[in-house]
């Protein structure tokens, strides 16, 4: 308690010597304070360790799960549009920090917000929250390294400096910025684009990873396989603005509502322990899922119904749509596409007109006459409206073959077309193909590859909107590109199989921009875009590195449109061993696929034992680099 006490002291007194002082005379404080919290044994203050050939970057992101989120997608898009590396070191509330920027590969490090002016040694120092404020950076080597980022931050400090009056006083002035950006057509996300800075829109994708251990989540809170919908009672647990929070017994009331209108759907509670409870729900989560959890809760919702909260914004980045109910925030500003808006028929839109707003009505009234003024039969109209609106989608096999060796000698033009197109040299099937920026055709792709084109030719159309979900840097995505496609690719990474050079990433971006498409973050349990997207969604070699993999199909098929192809191609195996490799967690049987395409209606046994048999023959022959007992196998399933 002491050594808290004692922290807490040093890291206000340094914060409040800093608040005036130029960026010379913040970094001998820092380094002071880095002595005296060091002889304390307490944390130590960040400093940055770069050289002469890196750049380093220090960002404090402001406000909790909802603004953190729109910042980080900022901070990747900043990431994916520099033509240099930068080491980024994020400073915001640790609750936030640890659950959502600890899995985004573009942040490197995470520190508590309090030591932001403190620390030192940064290139780069950086506010973000409606505004992108640039506290400091040194514009010399940056121009030396990377030209084209001094120019963006430029713009960032332009941006600032032009609507000073609101950039300087928040958060007073942002309901104030709010009505400004309504009348210019912006939102939450917009507003961080207008600068130009980056492209950066409500059109851009957010990232926010699944953390794949907690799938087991469904299972331990008996959600498996059931269908339920999420509601959540409360906002930011920091800040406790109850005057957004529709009350309690409007709750009870939607949730009996909710229940006659859908007695098989399950109604969740989902926030933070110190939440209002609701009784009605049939489960409540609060206190009891960690944030991980929840999101893997959140995403598989049929329905999320909210106020104005961080979990819609998780919601959205999640890929699902809410029932959003607003009282005292402004509703084009916070909107999104594909949510139902529930305004409030009373008053509305009293955000920062007085500095307690979010606690005491600004007109006086005992109690915040807009959140009373929802009825829970409306918000049961609404939420029925987004969920008998969604027409039941049904799946049928279209295409499915093992590897063989007639088969690489049918797909070897295209194979030919792949490798010439992307300025890769043709190798033998025993060994991977590397070309320009990283990019690849491992052994077994070498068949997968054609195996995925054929299909996609076989729709006679041009253009297509295609994702190469898991992707990486193979070279399937460049070729599509250049065949005329509107193609996005999506990983968690794209640095796994080169030692976490982040330089190799860099230089994927900018070959993707070259090329002409999009690579993007995400992963088979969450494509960060809206439900059809795609006409064609390819998931070459993922699947055998994936458990929960019914989850995974529900997502890549989540983003299909109805009559596009899903094409899948997997490691095949007769049984699975116990000892298999690390990388491979779980390879398709016969008895695993079967199961899997029963749960989509699919009976039809796509390979037969005997193709299968002679996949492993041939593969083994061929010489491919796979295990002994292995082969690779594709189908393809329609949409209807």
């Amino acid at each position: 308690m002491l050594k808290h006490t004692m922290k807490n002291v040093v890291k206000k007194s340094i914060r409040k010597t800093c608040g005036a002082l130029p960026e010379r005379g913040k970094r001998w404080i820092g380094k002071c304070a880095q002595h005296t919290l060091n002889a304390l044994g307490l944390e130590a203050v960040p400093v940055a360790k770069t050289n002469g050939s890196s750049l380093s970057m220090a960002v404090r992101v402001q406000g909790g799960i909802g603004d953190s989120l729109i910042a980080f997608a900022w901070i990747k898009e900043l990431h994916r549009h520099t033509r240099k590396k930068i080491d980024m070191h994020v400073f915001g509330r640790m609750d936030v920090l640890n659950d959502i920027a600890a899995m985004l590969p573009f942040i490197h490090a995470q520190n508590d917000i309090s030591l932001y002016p403190m620390a030192s040694g940064y290139d780069i120092k950086a506010s973000i929250g409606h505004f992108i404020h640039i506290d400091y950076m040194d514009a010399e080597k940056i121009r030396r390294l990377d030209p084209e980022l001094v120019s963006m931050l430029q713009k960032c400090m332009a941006f600032s400096a032009k609507y000073f009056r609101y950039s300087s006083q928040q958060p007073y002035f942002d309901g104030a910025w709010a009505s400004l950006c309504t009348l210019r057509g912006w939102n939450r996300w917009d507003e961080l684009g207008a600068s130009g800075a980056v492209p950066f829109s409500r059109t851009t994708s957010g990232v926010l990873h699944l953390d794949i251990a907690c799938f087991e989540a469904l299972r331990k809170f008996a959600l498996q396989n059931r269908p339920f919908i999420t509601i959540h009672a409360g906002n930011d647990s920091h800040t406790r603005f109850t005057n957004k929070i529709w009350p309690v017994a409007l709750w009870n009331a939607f949730c009996d509502r909710f229940r006659e209108a859908y007695p098989d759907t399950l109604i969740v509670q989902i926030g933070a322990k110190n939440e209002q409870f609701i009784e009605k729900a049939d489960i409540s989560l609060c206190g009891k899922a960690n944030f991980a959890e929840t999101m893997i809760v959140l995403k598989q919702a049929l329905l999320h119904v909210d106020g104005e909260s961080g979990f819609v914004h998780a919601r959205h980045i999640l890929g699902g749509q809410s029932a959003v109910i607003f009282g005292p925030t402004p509703v084009e500003y916070f909107r999104y596409d594909g949510n139902a808006d529930i305004v409030s028929p009373a008053c509305a839109n009293c955000m920062w007109m007085t500095e307690d707003w979010g606690y005491n009505c600004p007109r006086g009234f005992a109690r915040p006459e807009c959140m009373y003024a929802v009825t829970p039969e409306s918000v049961l109209e609404h939420a029925r409206g987004m969920l008998d609106g969604k027409k039941p989608c049904s799946y049928a096999l279209d295409a499915h073959e093992v590897y063989s060796s007639e088969g690489r000698l049918k797909y070897y033009e295209t194979l030919k077309d792949i490798c010439a197109t992307c300025h890769l040299e043709l190798k033998p099937i025993s060994e991977h193909i590397t070309g320009e920026a990283g990019t690849y055709i491992h052994a077994s792709k070498q068949w997968e590859y054609p195996f995925a084109v054929r299909n996609i030719e076989s729709m006679n159309k041009t253009p297509l909107r295609i994702a190469d979900v898991g992707g990486g840097r193979g070279a399937l995505s460049g070729y599509l590109a250049r065949q005329g496609h509107h193609v996005a690719v999506y990983d968690v990474n794209y640095l796994w199989d080169h030692g976490g050079d982040r330089d190799i990433e860099n230089a994927f971006f900018r070959f993707a921009e070259k090329t002409g498409f999009s690579a993007d973050y995400g992963s088979v349990f969450n494509i960060p875009v809206p439900d059809e997207t795609f006409d064609v969604v390819a998931c070459i070699s993922v699947l055998e590195h994936v458990p929960y993999k019914e989850y995974a199909l529900k997502e890549l098929l989540r983003v299909l449109k109805r009559n596009g192809k899903l094409i899948l191609t997997y490691d095949f195996v007769l049984e699975n061993p116990v000892d298999r490799d690390a990388l491979r967690v779980e390879i398709f049987t016969p008895e695993t696929l079967a199961h899997e395409l029963s749960s989509l209606s699919i009976q039809e046994i796509p390979h037969s034992m005997e193709e299968i048999r002679k996949g492993l023959n041939d593969i083994k022959a061929d010489n491919v680099n796979i295990a002994d007992d292995m082969t690779v196998a594709g189908l393809v399933i329609i949409k209807r």
